[in-house]
């Protein structure tokens, strides 16, 4: 895991204590139960609630929906944007390009900012510039 960071930062840990509490509103799901209705592995799952990891959007945003949260694509997304940041080492870039979303369609591939946009968006695949290359 080159460029991340191995001991949890204070938005990740946090983010894991998030997590966690929603897991006790959400009826207190064993990891079994979340792994079959998320559809993400169990150790995912508990390295994410003990706050070690931080995994992409698409995978927190399956488990919050097991976990029957509310506001994912607001509160929960702005909170996973802060722990992700930091988990990758990326907390400038990221924050600045959160605020800045026009600037998503702008950019190019090889722009520093290009991988974190899509990492927030949850696309996998490069995404292609609407820029001329000169």
């Amino acid at each position: 895991m080159t460029g991340r960071n191995t001991v949890p930062g204070p938005a990740q840990a946090e983010f894991g204590r998030q997590v966690c509490g929603q897991r006790l509103l959400g009826g207190q799901l064993s990891l079994r139960d979340l792994e079959r209705q998320a559809k993400v592995s169990k150790s995912t799952i508990d390295r994410m609630l003990r706050g070690l990891t931080v995994p992409r959007w698409p995978t927190v945003r399956a488990v919050l929906t097991a976990m029957e949260a509310e506001q994912i694509d607001t509160v929960w997304k702005k909170r996973w944007m802060r722990a992700y940041s930091e988990h990758a080492g990326l907390a400038d870039d990221v924050a600045d390009a959160a605020q800045h979303p026009a600037r998503q369609e702008t950019e190019t591939d090889d722009h520093p900012l290009a991988e974190p946009l899509r990492l927030i968006d949850g696309q996998d695949r490069p995404r292609r510039s609407l820029r001329r290359r000169a």
